[in-house]
C-alpha cells in the first residue's frame, strides 16, 4: 500500500507492529489458558483430589516457563519502545539543513488557517506545496488554542498564541488533502478546515511565480 507521506508510512508501520504484537500475545495467552484448563482440570466430581495439581507443576517446570516469558516480553517491549522513539525522532527532527525545503508560516484563528509564504503572500483556507519537497511549518495562533493537523499525513502540532511550534511533512503523492483543527476552539471548530494541495514541482513553481508578494489573495476553504 502506498502512503502519501513518509510520516504516514512510518506511523502505519508502527501501528501494524503494535497490532501484530497485541494479536500474537492475546492468542498466546488464550492458547495457554485453554491448554492449562484442559490438562490440569479435575477428572472427578467427588471428594478426591484432581489427578494434576498446580503445586506439582510449579515445583517442576513453571519457573523456567515464567523466566522464558519474561525474557520474551522484555525483548518485545524493548523493540516496541525503540521503534516508537525512532518514529517520534523522525517526525520531530525538522530538516532545517535541506536547501530545497519550503518554509511556511501557519496562523490559526477562529475559525480558519492562514498560510504565509516566504515572499510574504498569504492564503486563507488553502495550502499549496510541491511534491517530494520538505515543507517546514512555523505554527502559531492569533487568538485561542488550536491544533494544526493533516490526518492523511499523520502530522499534528498545537497552535498556541505567543508561541511558535514547528512541524514538517513531505508529500509524496500529488492530490488534495484536508487540514483540520483538533482542539475545541469555539462554535466554529467543526468548520475549521483547509485544503492542502500537493502539486507537481514545475506547476507549483509556475503558480508561485505568479503569486503576488506581500498581501496575496485569500482562498477560503
Amino acid at each position: 500500500m502506498s502512503f502519501p507521506a513518509p510520516s504516514a508510512d512510518l506511523w502505519y508501520s508502527l501501528f501494524n507492529t503494535y497490532l501484530t504484537a497485541a494479536v500474537v500475545l492475546s492468542a498466546s495467552v488464550i492458547f495457554m489458558m485453554i491448554v492449562f484448563a484442559l490438562k490440569y482440570r479435575g477428572h472427578s466430581t467427588g471428594d478426591s483430589e484432581p489427578e494434576y495439581r498446580i503445586g506439582d507443576v510449579t515445583e517442576r517446570g513453571s519457573p523456567y516457563v515464567a523466566l522464558g516469558l519474561i525474557v520474551i516480553l522484555g525483548v518485545l517491549f524493548l523493540g516496541l519502545t525503540t521503534s516508537t522513539f525512532g518514529v517520534m525522532e523522525f517526525m520531530e527532527e525538522i530538516p532545517e539543513e535541506e536547501p530545497e525545503a519550503l518554509h511556511i508560516k501557519v496562523v490559526g484563528f477562529q475559525w480558519g488557517w492562514r498560510f504565509i509564504y516566504p515572499n510574504g503572500a498569504s492564503l486563507v483556507g488553502e495550502l499549496r506545496v510541491p511534491s517530494n519537497t520538505p515543507v517546514i511549518l512555523e505554527i502559531t495562533s492569533q487568538d485561542v488554542f488550536h491544533t494544526f493537523s493533516i490526518p492523511d499525513f499523520k502530522v499534528k502540532k498545537d497552535a498556541i498564541p505567543g508561541r511558535l511550534n514547528y512541524a514538517w511533512f513531505e508529500g509524496k503523492i500529488e492530490g488534495e488533502y484536508t487540514i483540520r483543527c483538533y482542539e475545541l476552539c469555539g462554535v466554529g471548530h467543526a468548520e475549521m478546515l483547509a485544503t492542502l494541495l500537493v502539486m507537481d514541482p514545475e506547476q507549483f513553481e509556475m503558480w508561485y511565480s505568479e503569486l503576488p508578494s506581500g498581501e496575496g489573495g485569500e482562498a477560503h476553504g
